[in-house]
């Protein structure tokens, strides 16, 4: 059993040089499934970016890219048994979500199996926003109150509160990234972030 999460960014999903960090979507996804008792240990999670996964170079788009990762999968890793797609929103999450959607959808009706196993979620607007979506664990890793205002309002996460944060503290990027991912409450974040309530709820519907 394999369960292949793919995102954007290095701190989402890509270990470090010293193979020590995981990525913070690559923690939350795991524990999104086990939220919903499929447990995964880390050893069966293998990571990489959705933008260079596919080999179709003529994919372009989220939901060409989508079908064509999903294909992909499907014909040469027979191992996998799960695929969770997480992107930023950058302003366009509502199509963007759509678009992954009407992919999966597509494979699915091209016959590609593990598209029935392949969950989706849009961060608003960034990966970073579900990250503060638990002050607790903000306050407890970086020693700042993270004041309840709605993680989701800012329009730059990552530039705008959590690098500057994380920089003050004097902390590692990439351990900050995966303590968070690793310490927050799943139902505080699901309800200060809409957008990974949805997430939430398409792993309920799709593992």
């Amino acid at each position: 059993m394999t369960v292949l999460v793919l995102s954007e960014g290095s701190l989402d999903v890509s270990r470090d040089p010293t193979g020590e960090r995981l990525g913070a979507v690559r923690i939350l996804a795991r524990r999104a499934l086990a939220h919903y008792g499929v447990n995964v240990p880390d050893a069966a999670i293998e990571s990489g970016f959705f933008s260079r996964f596919h080999s179709g170079t003529t994919a372009r788009g989220h939901k060409k890219r989508m079908q064509a990762t999903l294909r992909d999968v499907d014909l040469s890793r027979k191992d996998v048994t799960a695929v969770v797609v997480v992107v930023d929103a950058d302003g366009d999450g509502a199509s963007r979500l759509r678009e992954l959607k009407a992919g999966r959808d597509d494979a699915k009706s091209a016959g590609v199996m593990i598209a029935t196993k392949s969950p989706v979620g849009v961060a608003v607007e960034m990966v970073e926003a579900w990250l503060l979506g638990d002050p607790n664990a903000v306050t407890q890793i970086l020693d700042r109150e993270e004041g309840g205002t709605n993680p989701e309002g800012h329009r730059d996460p990552k530039n705008q509160v959590l690098r500057p944060w994380i920089e003050e503290a004097g902390k590692d990027h990439r351990a900050v990234y995966d303590e968070l991912a690793e310490r927050a409450d799943i139902e505080a974040v699901s309800g200060r972030c809409r957008s990974f309530k949805r997430f939430m709820k398409d792993v309920e519907e799709h593992s």
